[in-house]
């Protein structure tokens, strides 16, 4: 039977960090700690780490469903900035620090000799910097939607790849009989000046990076590609789930995967698995 009960542990800094364990029957080796996505908290989009993690503990392991500080339920407060602006902190490891703080009390109170991270979106780059960190944290990583292109500032005047940039707008184009896109359109709720930038880069000449790169994002997030080498080079198993349906799939095969892993789904330690039409947040059956 499974059991769910709070989770604390406080930091130097005297906050106090909360979550929720998820312990199954018997004695679980390996331990899943799942992260929250960008600024919301535990529970995960749509429940999706709840449920998710439920799972999991039907299978024997265990996991702590986690808020860093600033998010949730935890104490403290993120820094007064964009949510752009703290979505760019958080894939330079904002939250590596209160990672492994998370992760001490597993092994010295319940024992589990490994520790894999998982998350959606920012959960999913936060998993990746803790495992390729030095401290050895994280033995294992379940990202969900990775975000490998660097998150672009509102203000900025760039834009992105034009192989990138089509397929986003492939996207507006479906989404033109949505009531629901429409009725975001017409309250003001759209991403106006994004949606502007992906036109401007569909529809520009083919242009190289070389030739003007203060038009273009960065290809990666270099703090991103320093820590996949570092999972391969230690063997550190990692699953990559992407809808295909997502944005984040298209930058990751458009950058990623074509150049830096060939355009092979498995290799060394990682592995790549598409969900066929799946959304960023896997939420429809």
């Amino acid at each position: 039977m499974i059991s769910e009960r709070p989770f604390e542990v406080v930091g130097s800094d005297r906050l106090v960090r909360r979550g929720m364990l998820g312990l199954p029957a018997g004695v679980a080796d390996t331990a899943v700690l799942f992260l929250p996505s960008g600024l919301k908290y535990r529970a995960g989009s749509h429940r999706l780490n709840v449920r998710f993690a439920r799972r999991l503990n039907d299978l024997g392991y265990a996991t702590l469903r986690f808020d860093p500080a600033g998010l949730g339920e935890s104490d403290g407060h993120l820094s007064a900035a964009r949510a752009e602006d703290i979505a760019s902190q958080i894939e330079a490891g904002l939250y590596i620090g209160d990672i492994r703080l998370a992760v001490n009390p597993w092994r010295d109170q319940w024992g589990a000799r490994h520790v894999v991270g998982a998350g959606l979106g920012g959960g999913a780059i936060s998993a990746v910097l803790a495992a390729g960190a030095a401290s050895g944290a994280v033995q294992g990583v379940i990202s969900m939607g990775l975000p490998v292109v660097p998150f672009l500032p509102v203000d900025s005047g760039a834009v992105p790849q034009a192989r990138v940039a089509r397929r986003r707008v492939g996207n507006y184009v479906r989404k033109l009989i949505s009531t629901e896109a429409w009725g975001r359109v017409l309250r003001g709720e759209s991403d106006f000046r994004g949606i502007g930038r992906n036109l401007r880069g569909a529809f520009a000449q083919n242009r190289s990076v070389a030739a003007s790169p203060e038009s273009f994002l960065p290809d990666e997030n270099p703090r991103f590609i320093g820590s996949f080498r570092t999972l391969e080079a230690a063997r550190i198993p990692h699953l990559m789930i992407f809808g295909s349906s997502d944005n984040r799939w298209i930058e990751f095969e458009s950058t990623f995967l074509a150049r830096e892993l060939s355009g092979s789904m498995a290799a060394g330690s990682y592995a790549i698995e598409l969900v066929p039409q799946g959304s960023h947040e896997f939420h429809f059956e």
